[in-house]
């Protein structure tokens, strides 16, 4: 209740420290020294110097929203949004990762909850009956438009516009 921990860590062990709230919390996990994955923070050699006043201050996570409709400004339902982050793994290999994904609902709206400062790119209809498209209005995931949250940040109007893959043609023979 007052934000106080104490951890017993064994001897003779590296290791490094997290602050993890509930899972359907509003903060983020974050590693020592603000950091948000493990490769980036501070690793401990068992001393006693060291165990003292690794403190966190925690941040809160934020929202992507947006709607897809057609190119008459019709709402399209079911189609699937994704969210990709560029990850590093720790080696010095990079690449845009699926982060999270979500489906329209009947308003063409769909919203990433609880996401952690970073910078992502959206794509759009990937895999459905649609020309599947990136924001903003691209093709390609390299050519996508990025979206920069903060700590605590929120992105809204991230929106896209899908046409159909298909088209019917008739006529009389």
């Amino acid at each position: 209740s007052n934000g106080h921990y104490e951890l017993m860590i064994p001897e003779l062990f590296d290791f490094g420290v997290a602050a993890n709230p509930l899972e359907q919390s509003h903060y983020t996990m974050e590693y020592y020294e603000n950091q948000f994955d493990p490769f980036s923070s501070h690793f401990f050699t068992y001393e006693l110097d060291s165990l003292i006043n690794i403190d966190f201050q925690l941040v809160l996570k934020g929202d992507i929203t947006g709607t897809v409709t057609t190119p008459d400004h019709q709402p399209l339902a079911g189609v699937a949004v994704t969210a990709f982050h560029y990850f590093w793994d720790g080696t010095g290999g990079q690449s845009w990762i699926p982060y999270a994904s979500a489906t329209t609902d009947d308003s063409g709206a769909y919203t990433f909850s609880q996401v952690l400062p970073d910078t992502y790119r959206i794509g759009f209809g990937q895999g459905q009956d649609y020309v599947a498209e990136f924001y903003s209005h691209t093709t390609t995931l390299e050519s996508a438009t990025d979206i920069v949250l903060g700590l605590g940040e929120s992105a809204g109007n991230i929106d896209g516009t899908l046409a159909p893959l298909y088209r019917t043609i008739s006529g009389q023979v």
